[in-house]
């Protein structure tokens, strides 16, 4: 599901969206492509 975020919705659940690393690619592929290069670098602890 693409551009599925809520943020009102998030917020009401208790999170902190402003904390974190947010990423609405137009394809699953860009998706996958963003998440490999992120895990890659080191730059995040955890990829939901």
């Amino acid at each position: 599901m693409e551009h599925a975020l809520e943020p009102a919705y998030a917020r009401a659940l208790g999170v902190d969206i402003d904390s974190l690393l947010i990423s609405q690619p137009d394809t699953g592929e860009q998706a996958l492509e963003i998440t490999e290069q992120l895990v890659r670098s080191g730059a995040l602890d955890v990829v939901v």
